[in-house]
């Protein structure tokens, strides 16, 4: 007999996207599946359209609650699946209609405790990108350049069907970023293998400005170095030390993102006290010294924030915002 997949869908204020997202789900080859609409204090339509939809389907269960977060909502869901087998999907994104019929074919031919799937990247209908691995086991315990491997599509939980019997900690309820990696984190910790397909079973849609993901957030590059401080860790711990230099890299790229999205807006002072600020920085120094950056463009930034430049890293920055703009299309100010 086919084993139970629960499909939870945590959803607030969704009314755009859920039917395009839930019809996905309904539609799906493998037809032993729970939906699990919950909804978070949505304040438009989106609970009355989930029960609409619920009357039609019966493997669809509705529920409502106050507008606490997706952590919470999320670890409802888990509290109520009664499938073998977990997957979450957001409700502004949709699944391919053979999702679920691979993927669990792939863990139980292969014997492991998670499947990781690759995306395909939407915006306005537009294709941008398939981030993916080639297909391979993982054994993740057994060196860094394993959890290495799976990291460019690791911190979703979306692109991923987990075994419920494996969850052995919820969502940190306390977090609105960085939660995800979190829970991906704590589940590693207790399986051994894990199969990675190369196909893009799970459609991302960049439409929604609203998302907590893609809000701007002064706070956003501590959280974040903070959340790469636990990754170092965890790494120490599964593998006694860390024998790879990509975390570290990571400090410095997250630096670089958050500067080219702050150089759109902030004056020059703002932006030479921010460079000042993360250039002092323990894990920055610290990167700068374990770190391999392979782009040219990335190594003169590492050089630049080594040196505290911090006038030409500002130079480096505009000119790189130019760059982008132009590439877009679009005009841009060089001031």
């Amino acid at each position: 007999m086919d084993e139970k997949i629960s499909i939870i869908v945590p959803m607030y204020n969704a009314e755009k996207w859920l039917e395009k997202c839930v019809n996905s789900i309904i539609e799906q080859s493998y037809s032993n599946i729970e939906i699990l609409l919950i909804n978070d204090g949505s304040t438009d339509k989106t609970l009355e359209i989930c029960k609409k939809i619920e009357k039609i389907d019966n493997r669809v269960r509705v529920i409502d609650k106050k507008n606490e977060g997706v952590s919470k909502t999320r670890n409802l869901g888990l509290e109520n699946a009664t499938g073998k087998y977990i997957k979450f999907v957001d409700s502004d994104d949709w699944l391919e209609k053979n999702a679920c019929e691979e993927l669990i074919k792939i863990i139980k031919e292969e014997k492991t405790d998670l499947v990781i799937c690759g995306l395909n990247i939407y915006k306005k209908n537009k294709l941008l990108r398939t981030p993916h691995l080639e297909k391979k086991i993982v054994e993740i315990k057994k060196n860094i350049k394993e959890f290495e491997y799976i990291y460019r599509v690791f911190a979703s939980p979306c692109n991923k069907l987990y075994r419920k019997d494996k969850i052995v900690e919820k969502f940190r309820e306390d977090l609105d970023i960085g939660e995800d990696l979190l829970f991906n984190i704590k589940y590693l910790e207790n399986i051994e293998k894990i199969s990675v397909t190369d196909k893009c079973l799970y459609n991302v849609c960049l439409d929604n400005e609203n998302s907590l993901n893609r809000k701007f957030r002064e706070d956003r590059l501590d959280v974040n170095l903070d959340l790469t401080d636990i990754e170092i860790q965890f790494c120490k711990k599964m593998y006694n030390n860390i024998e790879s230099d990509f975390l570290y890299n990571k400090y410095l790229l997250l630096l670089h993102a958050h500067l080219l999205q702050i150089g759109q807006f902030y004056n020059k002072k703002e932006m030479k006290n921010e460079i000042n600020k993360y250039s002092n920085d323990d894990r920055i120094r610290n990167a700068c010294k374990c770190s391999n950056m392979q782009r040219i463009d990335y190594k003169i930034f590492k050089k630049l924030v080594e040196n505290k430049n911090y006038t030409l890293i500002y130079y480096y920055i505009k000119l790189k915002n130019m760059l982008i703009k132009l590439k877009e299309g679009k005009s841009y100010a060089f001031n």
